[in-house]
């Protein structure tokens, strides 16, 4: 934390974020002698390792990868906006990820399956808005004469359907206008017979719900939904929950405890030395 200017907490959180968001994350050590307590490391190759000051999120969009016919990430290169590049070889990158198959560089988020689910959500959702704004207010037709008695034309040469017209669109908002028997008024709305669109929206709602492995109630919609029935539905999100903690735990115990422990003396194999990561329980009724 000192060494980076930045809370370990910090970087644990921006780790899971981009593994939900992305379902892959990239940690690159700086290494610095002067500024880590750890000691001086020799591979088998005779290689010199300083020990670790820090880590960085490297971001995914600036990064090229080079890989193996396996899938196995060798170097990559961190390619700036103005052009210029860095290099990094895989020893010094730690690669997070979720949903990985075998053979693939990448793995992918839970929300990719759901994607398509969404856009098409909110497609309806824009034609909801788009149906609000037009059916909102209500239009009125004024029918100027009937078959007996049409349209006449005024002293000035135009049609009475023409002198209505200028006279109600000169009319201030809540105005009244008055007329004979000739002149008849309707109102246009709803009325009933547009489209309902509301079991539309939530059955491509619980789509997107499914898809991401939540419910409307972990998503802030009560619904009729009593205690046992809510303890039931978030369970599969602290399912989810526990999973990512999982996956945490390994990273970080193998990739980054271990070496910690090498610069600092201690021999990851033997079981009194090693040190581990538990989390705190999330389901905290059940405990």
């Amino acid at each position: 934390e000192v060494a980076t200017n930045k809370p370990f907490s910090y970087l644990i959180e921006s780790t899971v974020l981009s593994l939900l968001v992305q379902g892959n994350s990239l940690w690159i050590k700086t290494r610095d002698n002067d500024r880590s307590p750890g000691d001086i490391r020799y591979l088998s190759t005779g290689k010199e390792l300083h020990p670790v000051a820090g880590y960085h999120i490297a971001p995914f969009e600036r990064m090229w990868f080079k890989t193996k016919q396996n899938g196995e990430i060798l170097s990559i290169k961190e390619v700036m906006s103005d052009g210029k590049f860095k290099e990094y070889d895989a020893s010094e990158l730690i690669h997070f990820f979720v949903n990985k198959d075998p053979g693939q560089v990448l793995g992918f988020p839970e929300l990719i399956p759901a994607m398509d689910d969404i856009e098409l959500l909110r497609s309806i959702e824009e034609n909801v808005q788009e149906l609000i704004e037009t059916s909102l207010y209500p239009r009125y037709h004024f029918k100027v004469g009937n078959d007996k008695l049409p349209a006449v034309m005024t002293r000035e040469g135009a049609t009475e359907v023409d002198y209505v017209r200028d006279v109600v669109e000169y009319l201030p908002p809540g105005a009244v206008y008055v007329s004979d028997h000739r002149q008849e008024i309707e109102v246009f709305g709803a009325e009933n017979k547009a489209l309902r669109i509301d079991f539309y929206l939530n059955y491509f709602k619980a789509r997107v719900f499914a898809a991401i492995g939540t419910s409307g109630l972990d998503m802030g919609e009560g619904g009729s939904a009593n205690r046992s029935t809510a303890s039931t539905l978030s369970k599969g999100v602290m399912m989810d929950i526990e999973a990512l903690q999982v996956t945490m735990k390994r990273f970080l115990e193998f990739y980054v405890i271990n070496e910690l422990l090498q610069e600092g003396g201690f021999n990851p194999l033997d079981p009194a030395e090693q040190v581990f990561i538990r989390f705190g329980v999330v389901d905290k009724e059940e405990r």
